[in-house]
């Protein structure tokens, strides 16, 4: 009885058998060579592959509380370009200093310091805060 069941159970000669390949880890490599799947991203101030929660240099939360998700900054060398990794964006924002305490960007974005830290702003509104 064994082997009637196996010898059902078995693929005929004539049926193909078919496999789903998986993707290999780590053949998730954006056009900069970053692996998403292991959290790098790209970073244009860097000029590489960054972990942007490992690589910030300022956190900063939502004022939404019902968003859980935070932004951060990393800045260049000389602190003349701000770039802002969004999670609702696709791609980071990058803001030019205006004075030294302001960067500034297309499609009203601003980044500016504050007495208690610092604050995102989009259109004017505050959408994210340093602790």
């Amino acid at each position: 009885m064994l082997a009637a069941i196996t010898v059902a159970c078995a693929p005929k000669n004539n049926q193909k058998q078919t496999s789903t390949k998986m993707p290999m880890p780590g053949s998730d490599r954006d056009e900069h060579g970053c692996i998403g799947s292991a959290g790098y991203t790209w970073s244009v101030t860097k000029k590489k592959c960054v972990r942007v929660w490992e690589d910030l240099d300022l956190k900063l939360l939502p004022t939404d509380t019902k968003d859980a998700t935070f932004s951060a900054v990393i800045f260049s060398g000389q602190k003349d370009t701000a770039e802002v990794f969004v999670p609702s964006l696709r791609q980071s924002l990058l803001l030019k200093a205006s004075d030294k305490d302001t960067w500034s960007g297309g499609n009203g974005w601003k980044l500016s310091k504050t007495a208690n830290g610092a604050q995102l702003l989009k259109d004017n509104a505050i959408i994210y805060k340093s602790e």
